[in-house]
């Protein structure tokens, strides 16, 4: 089966379209999914039901586009009953799959029931919304009908927002694509590529990857932690959150000594490996669902959460001002095992402890304490530019900060005021940000 690794803008479009329709369902997603919901009027939110969910398997297509307005150029010069067949084709050809029922699309066209007794079996692992497959029965009837309300919701959601938005992810899109096509899939089977880019999720795999020649993994700009899939006759396209790209996928150097001592040490400590565990069972928890799972202080768990974020093991997020929510790190966990792995068979590129010297054992260890956080800001331009590459690691390729973020990110390192830090960064080119220093990045 060929696996690739592709920005894919359509299907990321269409991608995000769904989950629109699920963000009251589904915890993790990106900000932008949750505040567009709250801005789409009441008909506009419905049209993107019936669009987004009711017609999603025949807008997916199996190649994707160089834009999303060649998609629609396309759809809008193809015959209405084009959709109106491919979803009835679909729809009973995945019943035979996955649930090994038989129908045709003439009996589906001629009962609202019996398509919908046909989307159960084609979706086993999915509700069926019956109000919306009524809707879309409706439609399928008149296919005329059909391809003008798809054609027109695709342009307006488009136009109004996603164009734009699309714009401001897209150079973020590609780079994790491009780095991760040649890091991540490296010649592995697709479900092992799958598996360290998203950790769990891969339950679908079976039900989905039924007769499938081709398997793309895209960047997905607004899945957050969620992993979602889209279904052609013969690709699965797996939209994967860029949260769940963590450097250990994207960075060009391997894990250097030092790094790795750092978070072990962050490991070695039995209140911090249960809350790891707490995080491995569940999606997701808040600090006060952690606390209330071990028992432990307010005051502890926010020094335990505190060294494994910045260790890399967990990934923290904001919701609603002071609530934190923590999510583990999958990739990172194995990242560091490999590196250990590595060390051990004398397989990797870590440097072995040297003999005892007047010299420092590690370029920056004057500068960094036992738990690899800053103490002391170089003099010299050189050693300040390792640290600068050093610190920089702690933040992942591909996803937007905010000031305060920033500054958070950089507090541990206190031999210098996270001002200085943070603009040091920037002056270096390792940070970019826009002019009100409102958002800032990580650089290629």
């Amino acid at each position: 089966m060929e696996t690739q690794v592709d920005v894919a803008p359509v299907l990321a479009v269409l991608n995000s379209l769904t989950l629109l329709n699920r963000s009251g369902a589904a915890r993790g997603l990106s900000s932008w999914v949750q505040r567009t919901v709250k801005e789409l009027t009441v008909e506009t939110a419905h049209r993107n039901q019936v669009v987004g969910h009711g017609l999603m398997l025949a807008l997916v297509p199996d190649a994707d586009w160089a834009s999303f307005t060649e998609y629609l150029d396309d759809l809008a010069a193809s015959s209405p009953a084009t959709l109106r067949d491919r979803l009835l084709r679909r729809v009973v050809e995945l019943a035979r799959l996955r649930s090994g029922a038989t129908y045709t699309p003439a009996a589906l066209l001629a009962d609202w029931r019996t398509y919908v007794d046909a989307l159960k079996a084609a979706q086993p692992s999915e509700p069926v919304q019956v109000m919306i497959a009524h809707e879309t029965h409706n439609l399928l009837n008149n296919p005329a009908l059909l391809h003008d309300l798809a054609l027109s919701h695709l342009r307006e959601m488009w136009a109004d927002w996603l164009a734009g938005e699309w714009e401001r992810m897209a150079p973020a899109l590609r780079q994790a694509a491009g780095r991760m096509r040649g890091q991540v899939l490296s010649g592995r089977p697709v479900l092992e590529a799958l598996h360290t880019l998203v950790g769990r999720d891969t339950w679908a795999w079976e039900t989905l990857s039924a007769d499938i020649s081709r398997t793309v993994l895209v960047p997905a700009p607004h899945n957050g932690v969620v992993t979602t899939f889209l279904r052609g006759d013969s690709t699965l396209w797996v939209c994967i959150g860029r949260d769940l790209f963590s450097a250990e996928l994207v960075r060009s150097t391997p894990v250097g000594r030092l790094e790795l001592l750092h978070r072990l040490q962050a490991l070695a400590d039995d209140s911090r490996l249960h809350i790891l565990e707490l995080l491995h069972q569940h999606e997701e928890l808040s600090a006060q669902d952690l606390i209330a799972h071990t028992g432990i202080t307010q005051s502890s768990a926010s020094r335990d959460l505190n060294n494994l974020r910045n260790a890399g093991f967990v990934r923290e997020r904001r919701v609603g001002g002071a609530n934190k929510f923590y999510r583990l790190a999958p990739n990172h966990v194995a990242g560091t095992f490999e590196a250990l792995e590595q060390l051990l068979s004398g397989q990797g590129q870590l440097e072995a402890t040297p003999a005892p010297s007047r010299e420092p054992a590690h370029p920056l260890g004057r500068f960094l304490n036992a738990a690899g956080n800053m103490v002391t800001w170089p003099p010299k331009q050189k050693d300040r530019l390792l640290l600068l590459q050093y610190l920089v690691e702690t933040f992942e390729v591909g996803r937007l900060y905010s000031e305060k973020e920033v500054n958070a990110i950089l507090k541990p390192h206190t031999g210098s005021d996270v001002a200085a830090l943070r603009r040091a960064l920037c002056e270096f080119r390792l940070l970019d940000r826009e002019g009100d220093g409102s958002r800032y990045w990580r650089t290629p």
